[in-house]
């Protein structure tokens, strides 16, 4: 769905998706939060959006690579995730990633 000048938000019906691994949403306009997503995503790419608010990533064990920047994010992003191996990318400002 990238690249795609999609609207509104992200559909929270994505959490429904249990084998959900790759989700590239850049590049349109999306606006919003981002919802709870699938614990089994692996890549989750949202930048050049209007999203903001919150994410969560305590249940996302899997998740590896995550990009968010060019978005309405306010100050620094918590990032908290049972995968010690999380690559993030804001180039807003600081991301601090924490190991549970």
């Amino acid at each position: 769905m990238n690249k795609a000048q999609f609207t509104g938000t992200i559909p929270q019906e994505l959490i429904t998706l249990k084998s959900l691994k790759i989700l590239l949403l850049h590049d349109n306009k999306f606006s919003g939060t981002i919802p709870r997503l699938p614990a089994t995503l692996q890549t989750l790419t949202a930048h050049k959006n209007q999203l903001r608010g919150t994410l969560s990533l305590a249940d996302m064990g899997e998740l590896e690579t995550l990009t968010l920047f060019k978005n309405q994010f306010k100050g620094a992003l918590e990032l908290r995730s049972a995968c010690c191996g999380l690559q993030a990318s804001r180039k807003e400002g600081p991301a601090r990633c924490a190991c549970l």
